[in-house]
C-alpha cells in the first residue's frame, strides 16, 4: 500500500482517490478468510493512505488547502486578536 500510495501521489492523485482505489481492492473476496471480515474496507484504506501520504505532504501544502478550502475571510468571519474579541 505504501509504495502505491507513493507512486500515486507522484503523478498527481490526491489521496482520496488513492484510498478509494485501496478501498475498492479490499472490498473484493480474496478468500483471506475470517480474519478481516471484522474490519472496515474503507476505514482500512482511508487510514494507510493518510499515513502514507502524510509521509509526502508538507505542513505548508496542507496548511494552502486548508486555506482555500475555507475562502477569504468575510466580514462575518473578521479575523480577532483576543484583545479585540474581549473589547467587543
Amino acid at each position: 500500500m505504501k509504495r502505491v500510495t507513493e507512486a500515486l501521489l507522484g503523478r498527481g492523485w490526491h489521496p482520496r482517490h488513492i484510498a478509494g482505489l485501496i478501498r475498492s481492492k479490499f472490498e473484493r473476496d480474496y478468500h483471506w478468510g475470517n480474519e478481516w471480515k471484522d474490519y472496515s474496507p474503507a476505514l482500512r484504506a482511508d487510514y494507510y493512505t493518510r499515513i502514507f501520504s502524510g509521509e509526502h505532504t508538507s505542513v505548508e501544502t496542507e496548511a494552502a488547502e486548508i486555506r482555500e478550502a475555507a475562502g477569504p475571510p468575510g466580514p462575518s468571519r473578521r479575523a480577532t486578536s483576543p484583545i479585540e474579541a474581549l473589547e467587543a
